[in-house]
């Protein structure tokens, strides 16, 4: 029998499941389920985020007699001269959220302004409310399946078991989870053991003619 070994492609059918599989397998479950809704999401917040941060900072600063608007001269400005952040902070309407921006990128803002933004936009606040609701009621939809996938992995002992209940889930977890197969060499071997072993017990067996493979 092959052994399982860490990081190995390939897994054995009858290798039984343990807390840290269970995990792996939810996990990856769950990601290949939701991929699509959360990375809109994520667009989503990213976009709102940038409008939040540009409406924060629409104000006009008067620097050696020239007047800016502020995010334009932040953007001139070094970039040591100010820290950096990778969210804002909203309230839009009573709706507390931290707004991440794409790929985690950080932007500059002034110290002053490492506190809670308070939106007054109408449109901004009714898109941030609109978000929030959805990012809630994704995390509710995750929540609700990731209960009922844990109870179905924790009743599953084998991956050959899992396969065979849920064989959508061989595709979803990709290679590392494919079961090993006999190679063809062993199956040969096999077949031709046991044919020697009809012939000497004087028996018929498909495929097999005096203790040879005919097939």
């Amino acid at each position: 029998m092959e052994a399982k070994a860490k990081g190995s492609v390939m897994v054995e059918s009858n290798h039984r499941l343990n807390q840290y599989d269970r995990k792996e397998i939810l996990n990856r479950f769950l990601d290949h389920t939701f991929e699509t809704e959360t990375n809109s999401l994520k667009e989503l917040e990213s976009t709102l985020a940038l409008k939040a941060r540009t409406m924060m900072l629409d104000k006009t600063v008067s620097v050696g007699g020239k007047v800016y608007k502020e995010i334009d001269l932040i953007e001139l400005l070094p970039e040591a001269y100010f820290p950096t952040y990778n969210y804002i902070s909203v309230n839009a309407g009573g709706y507390n959220n931290y707004l991440h921006f794409e790929n985690r990128i950080e932007l500059r803002q002034p110290y002053k302004l490492n506190s809670r933004y308070d939106v007054t936009d109408r449109t901004l606040i009714n898109e941030i409310q609109t978000f929030s609701n959805r990012q809630q009621t994704l995390k509710e939809k995750i929540q609700r399946l990731s209960t009922k996938m844990r109870s179905f992995l924790n009743g599953v002992r084998t991956v050959g078991k899992l396969f065979e209940t849920m064989p959508e889930l061989k595709e979803i977890l990709g290679d590392k989870w494919t079961v090993s197969m006999p190679s063809k060499a062993l199956v040969v071997t096999a077949a031709e053991i046991l044919c020697e072993v009809a012939m000497h017990r004087g028996e018929e067996r498909d495929g097999c003619k005096n203790g040879v493979i005919t097939l």
